[in-house]
């Protein structure tokens, strides 16, 4: 069965589920808006820590209040 994407992995994979459940409320959220490019363990873990480190970035900025311009 190819997997299409994060809802499909997780529910197939205890493995994947684990890991998804064991990330914070908020980068599971993050995942979920980039659903339909994780496809495998692999994918979810690169996608978890690229999605760790732009939240980083973004509590680094607001701990330095820089202003944001829109």
């Amino acid at each position: 069965m190819k997997i299409r994407n994060l809802h499909e992995l997780i529910n197939t994979s205890d493995t994947c589920r684990q890991i998804f459940l064991s990330l914070p409320v908020q980068i599971q959220m993050d995942l979920h808006e980039c659903s339909d490019v994780i496809r495998s363990e692999r994918d979810l873990i690169a996608a978890a820590k690229s999605a760790a480190a732009s939240r980083k970035k973004l509590e680094n900025c607001s701990a330095l209040s820089i202003p944001v311009r829109m």
